[in-house]
């Protein structure tokens, strides 16, 4: 039987308790994490995942309530124990690397081991063994500030293995990443969890990094709202709580490249990159719904499209799009305002993206804006004429979906999909049948789409069309 290899039982924490800025930071949170699992703590910024992260690392001592680790409870250790303890029990890895730099890489990766009493030549063997798993080796003489910043977060990987720790602790390990490289390292800490039996427990803001964690703790104003816990199919159920180098490339380069991936919100299912683009997507307004339950599904929405345009970038960069994305969509800023506060230094109020990234996101966003209008009007035109003539939107709406998965229909196939696009406009088929026609075969009645893309029309137009509740036919679903 799997043991736990984390409990927190009515863990609480205050900064300054008793003075004017006293802060709860953790609230009264219970929780259990078991050996081998892969975990993140998610929520917006402030909500107490950092701080929970250092309660389980022994950083920070709760006021009140249990903090057992392998079943012993750390936050009745003296300091010398807690010191111990992390140096064999927990591995951290730093958004901001924390590698000391006026040190050799290869000693970075060795000085933790120093502290157990390691000998100086088993310490250099076992922290260029690493290295090189990390594909670093090549690296290992060089100072921190001549590594790029996705070869610096490998090395503070490579850094919290070197005692060979049971838990690896990694707060928001892609902040300070971009996209290529936060791919990357998402993907050695899965390698992590399933090839060396770690238990992961990762912070995150980030949606996206989400997609392959086992377990979710959502995190708000310092409690824990939900768990979601997932199986290979997806999420299994939501259980409330009670209270290669891309990294060698140069800056610009490596914002204009990524810029193009994370706006490739259309990229098809044929492609594997694009079809995670997609997900991304679609997982977004499900997991926000979940976290910000009392905004409406257009500020959901916002929020959904801030998080995959600005996939890389950091939480007050993301903060001020969502604003302004907000005043564009409510047409408080018009579209050249929208552009200038793109390109506008972010010290002036800005966000301080370089000129051709500012027009990109400006492009894709007014086409985001475009979508929504004409499903607004759709909706509108249907609840006063249910048998309106729909032909144009229609096949604008086809023509959005086979531009975003990059799919080519003969003439056949695409009178087929205009038709059951009107079909479920009008709530005349059920969404299982619709899905079912996208992948059925053209000989046999359907439109032949291969892959996951079916599934990901279908689940596009449920969260395009989640105000489209009304029956506008008196037809019976099929």
């Amino acid at each position: 039987m799997t043991k736990p290899a984390v409990q927190l039982k009515n863990v609480n924490f205050i900064f300054d308790p008793g003075k004017v800025t006293e802060v709860r930071a953790v609230s009264n949170i219970s929780l259990e994490i078991t050996e081998g699992e892969c975990v993140a703590f998610f929520g917006p910024s402030g909500c107490g995942k950092t701080t929970l992260l250092y309660i389980i690392a022994g950083i920070e001592k709760p006021q009140s309530g249990e903090v057992l680790i392998g079943g012993q409870d750390i936050s009745k250790m003296s300091a010398a124990e807690l010191a111990i303890f992390r140096q064999t029990k927990i591995g951290i890895i730093f958004q901001n690397f924390n590698l000391i730099p006026t040190i050799s890489v290869l000693d970075n990766v060795a000085l933790p081991m120093a502290f157990l009493g390691v000998g100086e030549n088993e310490r250099k063997i076992r922290a260029a063994n690493l290295l090189k798993r990390f594909g670093l080796d090549h690296l290992a003489v060089r100072c921190p500030n001549e590594l790029s910043g996705g070869q610096q977060q490998r090395v503070s990987i490579a850094r919290s293995l070197a005692n060979d720790p049971l838990i690896i602790l990694a707060d928001e390990p892609m902040g300070n990443l971009d996209t290529a490289n936060a791919e990357i390292v998402l993907n050695q800490l899965k390698e992590l969890n399933k090839e060396d039996g770690k238990t992961i427990i990762m912070v995150t803001h980030e949606i996206w990094t989400l997609r392959d964690i086992q377990k979710i703790f959502f995190l708000r104003d310092g409690k824990l709202i939900k768990t979601e816990i997932k199986d290979a199919q997806g999420p299994v159920f939501a259980k409330k709580e009670t209270p290669q180098e891309i990294s060698e490339m140069p800056p610009s380069e490596k914002k204009e490249e990524n810029l193009d991936e994370s706006l490739n919100i259309g990229a098809g299912a044929e492609s594997e990159k694009g079809t995670g683009e997609k997900e991304k997507e679609l997982n977004a307004v499900q997991t926000l719904q979940s976290v910000f339950p009392e905004l409406t599904k257009q500020e959901i929405k916002i929020k959904a499209v801030t998080s995959l345009l600005l996939s890389g970038y950091g939480s007050e960069e993301q903060k001020r799009f969502e604003s302004f994305l907000k005043g564009r969509v409510e047409n408080n800023l018009k579209r050249e305002e929208f552009f200038k506060f793109l390109d506008r230094p972010f010290r002036s109020g800005g966000i301080g993206l370089w000129k051709k990234t500012a027009e990109k996101l400006a492009k894709k966003s007014e086409e985001i804006i475009e979508q929504w209008s004409l499903i607004d009007q759709i909706i509108q035109e249907l609840k006063k004429n249910p048998r309106a003539f729909l032909e144009t939107e229609v096949e604008v709406i086809s023509n959005w979906l086979k531009e975003d998965f990059k799919i080519n229909l003969s003439p056949e196939q695409q009178k087929r999909l205009n038709e059951i696009i009107e079909e479920k406009i009008r709530n005349i088929i059920s969404w299982e049948n619709f899905e079912k026609i996208l992948a059925l075969t053209i000989k046999n009645g359907g439109i032949g789409l291969r892959g996951k893309t079916p599934h990901l029309i279908t689940e596009k137009l449920k969260t395009a069309f989640t105000e489209l509740k009304e029956d506008f036919s008196k037809e019976k679903k099929i």
